[in-house]
């Protein structure tokens, strides 16, 4: 008899969390309804973290950005190219691809997000620290010969130096864009 109950109980509990998945039917009581955040975007889900959807940009395979787009980073709510034709950085609203500003910065190809700040590479061998908030530019530093892509571990930026026969990475501090010596980890 226990083990009836325990079964059953089991599996109202697993029938119920499959429920709560389901758009539009069971929602446990005291849970509060989500509202259209009212720009076409269905309500947000906290079950659903990584679901990405493209509203009204599925109607649409492009959007305008500067000369010769190389490349692009995502900073949580939208989307940065870095143009190296014009040296530009155009920041796009990543729900429908609204342009949002283009900022005159140097930019070459490679872009990353350090949780606030776009980086991007240049083509007179330095990178550029640009505030993801309003587009201004914060700091020019050097990066090695060459930087081509960059990326950020949660404190430096990692810079990969493309030029013939380099081989090499730049790492910079985040907080400042000084170059980080090997030596100075061990």
């Amino acid at each position: 008899m226990k083990t009836n109950v325990a079964v059953s109980v089991s599996l109202l509990v697993v029938v119920v969390a499959i429920a709560s998945l389901i758009p539009g039917r069971a929602q446990s009581a005291g849970t509060p309804t989500a509202h259209p955040p009212g720009n076409g975007a269905p309500p947000a889900n906290p079950l659903k973290v990584a679901l990405l959807k493209w509203y009204a940009a599925n109607t649409t395979t492009s959007f305008k950005v500067g000369k010769e787009p190389y490349g692009v980073a995502f900073d949580g709510q939208n989307i940065w190219t870095a143009n190296s034709g014009d040296g530009t950085l155009t920041k796009l609203r990543a729900s429908d691809g609204e342009r949002l500003g283009e900022f005159v910065c140097g930019a070459g190809y490679g872009v990353a997000f350090d949780g606030a700040n776009i980086w991007a590479t240049r083509i007179d061998n330095k990178v550029v620290k640009v505030r993801a908030s309003d587009g201004k530019v914060l700091g020019i530093y050097d990066a090695g010969t060459s930087p081509f892509w960059l990326a950020f571990d949660g404190a430096n930026i990692w810079v990969a130096n493309f030029g013939v026969g380099t081989g090499s990475v730049t790492e910079l501090r985040a907080s400042d864009g000084k170059t980080l010596p090997f030596a100075s980890r061990l």
